[in-house]
């Protein structure tokens, strides 16, 4: 490994135990990263959204999209035509998984010389991990055929990135694909549809408080220090990753 880059990455990890990164810092991570990870990884699947920024042609997600669709596709044929499906016959999509993605950090961490020891998906390093890297490819696109799928983050009881994809046979037919999930983040969240918000244009930045929240872009440019205080915002401007 690049000697800075090992450098930088020790830095990362000194922050990583000590909870005090944000997205900015997950970004550098993955930009890093991404040479040294394993063929086919997370980690370089990620890499690669940041190294092509307008819109990915490839990959593991668009591979699990194209797996999918032609499933869908089929089970929308059998709706219309009256046949219905049980729940186990459904298509599924295959999502990044929080272990999967636990494995490729410790491998970068070992590549740096870093003794980890074990990373659990509950931890609260982990979880505000995940928190940033959903806020920074829900700016993101995947192509697929002829269509552009822009990534999404949907804060609610969990936070979701999702991508919706319409049938390429029947107009107006959409499948919702959840890509990375967060679970318990808006612990007391109502269980309506309405209180399902879709976040676009935010940032994950660490308070002075110490936890972090999504930031609209536009409020962020008023407040650049690294570390901000939640007082500066008012009740809905704001939606935070709470410890549980």
């Amino acid at each position: 490994m690049n000697q800075y880059y090992k450098h930088q990455i020790q830095e990362f990890y000194r922050s990583f135990l000590e909870r005090s990164f944000d997205q900015k810092d997950i970004a550098n991570f993955y930009v890093m990263s991404r040479d040294y990870a394993r063929k086919n990884s997370v980690i370089r699947e990620i890499g690669d959204f940041l190294a092509h920024p307008d819109k990915k042609d490839r990959g593991i997600v668009l591979r699990s999209i194209t797996d999918v669709m032609p499933l869908f596709e089929a089970e929308v044929e059998d709706y219309r035509a009256g046949i219905e499906r049980s729940f186990e016959e459904r298509p599924r999509f295959k999502s990044l998984e929080s272990d999967i993605i636990i494995e490729d950090i410790k491998l970068i961490f070992d590549q740096a010389n870093i003794r980890s020891g074990s990373i659990d998906k509950n931890d609260g390093n982990f979880r505000d991990f995940l928190f940033c890297t959903i806020f920074l490819l829900s700016t993101f696109a995947i192509q697929y055929k002829d269509q552009r799928l822009n990534l999404e983050a949907i804060y609610s009881h969990s936070l979701t990135l999702q991508v919706s994809c319409e049938s390429v046979k029947f107009d107006r037919n959409f499948v919702l694909l959840p890509i990375l999930f967060l679970p318990n983040v808006w612990i007391n969240c109502p269980s309506t549809i309405v209180h399902k918000h879709h976040l676009k244009r935010h940032i994950a930045r660490r308070f002075k408080q110490g936890f972090l929240a999504a930031v609209p872009y536009e409020l962020d440019k008023l407040h650049r220090e690294k570390l901000i205080s939640s007082s500066s915002f008012t009740k809905g401007e704001i939606w935070p990753l709470p410890d549980y």
